[in-house]
């Protein structure tokens, strides 16, 4: 770590700081700041749960190099199509491992918004409608390494519009990209609406999109079932009085989850 006798950053995490006189950390570039439970649950990328496991010591099996997280939020990112495959690896794992069907799957793929590398990563596509532009690629590992990795220019997230770019009145918010493609498979999804995700619980993507979309009026809150999401949603409502806010839970921990056990 450096930094000076109250502020404290991680060299690998630059954007990170932590006040030690509070005790709470912030994470300017995934627009997240919290208590030392928030920071264990954003740098590990684990449940609120685990998160209490690791303070407690009382877990020795946690190792956080099984699922390795990095993002980078540059100006350097660009997007080039030819890095990809036939997502064939991707197709299984979605539709026989997370249950989607064929015709959720085939709707992202031919939005442009998935695809697969020759790394064998399932590739989620960040796009800004507006400027109709790849802004971003979260690559997520689907063999024995977990793996996640961000690339991305700004902070919008994943997103995708089932309907017509134009009206755009409602905004549901994700905490990864298959629990949006769940949700979007097994509920009534309004046209007027952009789906995003987040890659965790991240209040700067709210904030952008509703600067690039301004007729929102209506913000669905589909995170997590879980201590972490419900706390997230009390913040943000609190900040957005202006917005008609709705809190969708799964049934379960998450959409993914409420969808594979639907279909047993």
């Amino acid at each position: 770590m450096v930094g000076n006798r109250r502020w404290r950053s991680l060299k690998q995490h630059n954007s990170l700081v932590i006040d030690s006189y509070k005790n709470e950390f912030y994470w300017n570039s995934r627009g997240e700041n919290g208590d030392i439970i928030n920071f264990i649950m954003a740098l590990y990328n684990v449940d609120f749960k685990h998160a209490k496991s690791i303070l407690n010591n009382t877990s020795n099996t946690f190792v956080p190099a099984s699922k390795e997280y990095k993002e980078d939020t540059s100006n350097n990112f660009k997007f080039n199509e030819n890095e990809f495959i036939e997502p064939t690896y991707v197709f299984d794992y979605l539709i026989n491992k997370r249950k989607l069907n064929m015709s959720t799957v085939n709707i992202f793929y031919t939005e442009g918004l998935l695809k697969q590398d020759a790394h064998m990563n399932c590739c989620f596509i960040f796009k800004d409608y507006i400027k109709d532009e790849v802004v971003g690629i979260e690559r997520k590992g689907i063999g024995d390494k977990r793996y996640i990795n961000i690339s991305q220019k700004n902070n919008l997230g994943f997103g995708f519009i089932p309907g017509n770019i134009d009206r755009i009145y409602s905004i549901y918010l994700f905490e990864s990209a298959i629990d949006l493609m769940s949700f979007y498979e097994f509920m009534n999804v309004k046209e007027d609406s952009v789906l995003i995700s987040m890659a965790g619980l991240k209040e700067i993507c709210l904030y952008e999109n509703l600067l690039k979309y301004k007729d929102i009026r209506n913000i669905y809150f589909c995170v997590d079932n879980d201590n972490a999401g419900k706390i997230f949603n009390e913040k943000v409502k609190n900040k957005y009085k202006n917005y008609n806010c709705i809190e969708i839970f799964p049934k379960n921990k998450d959409f993914n989850e409420d969808l594979i056990k639907m279909k047993l």
